[in-house]
């Protein structure tokens, strides 16, 4: 099994609908699998959906009461976990489910877990 393949469980599911932009942004998380990227960042991702990051960042807060970063963080946090089960080396895992460093995972994973 490629480390790519695994498919993240999507916490928000039932929020889809509601706003458009939602819909799109979870299409491209989903899908698209955007959050694998290290370079992916609030602001990059906003840019890509057209979309103001204060209005979606207030709007996701709002929502879900979650910041843009904590749902990037979310979505890889889930392919990790996805990747551990499947017997990937724990060191590689943060390379392969988008966190820019090995302490940027251990902090993600300290917040969420």
């Amino acid at each position: 099994m490629r480390a790519h393949d695994s498919q993240p469980v999507n916490e928000f599911s039932y929020f889809a609908g509601a706003d458009i932009k939602f819909d799109l942004l979870f299409e491209l998380m989903e899908n698209y699998k955007i959050f694998l990227s290290p370079r992916l960042t609030p602001r990059k991702l906003a840019f890509a959906m057209r979309a103001n990051l204060k209005e979606m960042e207030r709007s996701l807060f709002d929502n879900f009461g979650l910041s843009l970063s904590e749902i990037i963080s979310i979505y890889r946090i889930q392919h990790s976990r996805n990747l551990l089960t499947a017997g990937i080396d724990f060191y590689d895992i943060a390379q392969f489910s988008g966190f820019r460093s090995m302490r940027r995972f251990r902090n993600c994973l300290d917040s969420f877990l």
